[in-house]
């Protein structure tokens, strides 16, 4: 048995993907209409603007659920882009433009990533053993506090998403937790990528284990302003502004 899952290959998050290189005087708009998503590889290199088929961003940008918003892998993954046959581009998503509800976008842009040159990526976690913990078994509530961590690459991939073993979480008071150090052993073994020197690794917490009504009810602040209703250029959705009635 042992050899059988020795014998698996690797995680591996690496996405291959087909394009077109960006036709001359065609604007954006016309290419979405038409079926297409058009995007830009920039960074430690030439510009280089391509196209995709609409239906091969989509169906890595968003998850299963069909209500689902954009993905964490979308932006936490290296996408192998093949244009035309012609070249080949190794990148990762930093910014795109998407619809919040209709699941559609609308354009990506790339940057390159070049093995020994360091390439900062936020890495999606998952949760795995949670239902057979100690804390889960002892009615807590274990919670997701970073679905992503931030990672300096410099190897020829980009790892894949963190699978965090939640079997030996226990609840502790006031809370039990799960940290950076706990899990510096999923980084790879090879050296080529590493948390983020921003964290601190006994202090960044992933997992927390906690009993809901042990912890005091606090108000909102006055000035929260909820990420999910935030552009990408920082400006609020106006979800009541049709082009008719003004703006709330």
């Amino acid at each position: 048995m042992l050899d059988y899952f020795k014998g698996r290959p690797t995680r591996d998050s690496t996405v291959e993907i087909h394009a077109k290189a960006w036709p001359r005087f065609v604007q954006s708009p016309y290419l979405v209409s038409e079926g297409y998503v058009p995007g830009i590889i920039v960074k430690r290199g030439y510009d280089r603007k391509v196209i995709f088929k609409k239906s091969d961003i989509e169906s890595v940008a968003f998850d299963d659920d069909p209500q689902a918003h954009i993905s964490h892998l979308f932006t936490g993954r290296m996408f192998r882009i093949i244009v035309e046959h012609e070249w080949i581009e190794d990148c990762v998503v930093v910014d795109y433009k998407a619809h919040p509800v209709n699941r559609q976008v609308f354009f990506v842009r790339f940057n390159r990533h070049i093995p020994g040159v360091i390439t900062e990526i936020d890495v999606p976690v998952t949760l795995v053993g949670v239902f057979g913990s100690h804390a889960h078994l002892n009615r807590a509530q274990i919670d997701l506090a970073m679905p992503t961590i931030k990672l300096q690459c410099v190897g020829e991939k980009i790892p894949p998403p963190f699978l965090v073993d939640c079997s030996n979480l226990r609840m502790e008071e006031p809370y039990g937790a799960i940290t950076l150090r706990d899990i510096m052993h999923l980084l790879p073994e090879d050296g080529t990528a590493r948390f983020h020197p921003s964290y601190d690794l006994d202090e960044t917490e992933i997992v927390h284990a906690y009993r809901p009504y042990s912890i005091p009810e606090q108000d909102i602040p006055e000035d929260y302003i909820d990420p999910n209703f935030v552009k990408q250029n920082k400006k609020r959705y106006h979800l009541t502004y049709s082009g008719y009635w003004p703006r709330q």
